[in-house]
């Protein structure tokens, strides 16, 4: 995703520059559209969920609720 972002950006700086149909945003627009809160919220929750994981808590509720078939 990074690559087609970064590959985004360099053909609209490049080639924006001789023609005007290459050209596609600008790195200060594209920082416009960031939104923080959205940001900070994923990695808030990603933090949850590593430290439910080195506590084991998210194993033992997984494992408790997946229904495996019984073994005739």
């Amino acid at each position: 995703m990074f690559l087609r972002v970064a590959l985004l950006f360099l053909t609209s700086y490049t080639l924006g520059i001789r023609d005007p149909n290459y050209y596609v945003i600008s790195f200060e627009r594209a920082i416009q559209y960031i939104d923080l809160n959205v940001i900070l919220l994923l990695m808030g929750m990603m933090i949850i969920v590593v430290i439910l994981e080195d506590i084991g808590i998210l194993n033992g509720f997984l494992l408790g609720h997946l229904n495996y078939p019984e073994e005739a």
